[in-house]
């Protein structure tokens, strides 16, 4: 889901090395830095080139936390709307 959005948005994203185009096996690359096999999995690959602008990069960002935010939102439907670090008890 998050691929699609990014690419629907414009992003180059892929779930793997552009070597491994097609392939659904984790990166060997994440492996051999050790990462854990769940990051692996998850891991999502950004390309960038000499056109890239820190612009572009900050578009990126914006998006990731975008999206991230709607898919808190259906997640937990009773937290929409707090945000990071708001940890006021609240009553029963």
């Amino acid at each position: 889901m998050l691929l699609m959005q990014l690419d629907l948005a414009g992003f180059a994203v892929s779930a793997g090395a552009a070597c491994s185009s097609g392939k659904l096996a984790r990166s060997q690359v994440l492996d051999a830095m050790g990462a854990p096999a769940e990051a692996a999995e998850g891991a999502v690959r950004v390309s960038l080139g000499p056109t890239t602008t820190a612009d572009d990069i900050n578009h990126l960002i914006a998006a990731l936390g975008a999206i991230a935010s709607a898919h808190a939102a259906r997640r937990f439907p009773a937290r929409a709307g707090n945000t990071i670090g708001d940890s006021h008890a609240r009553g029963p």
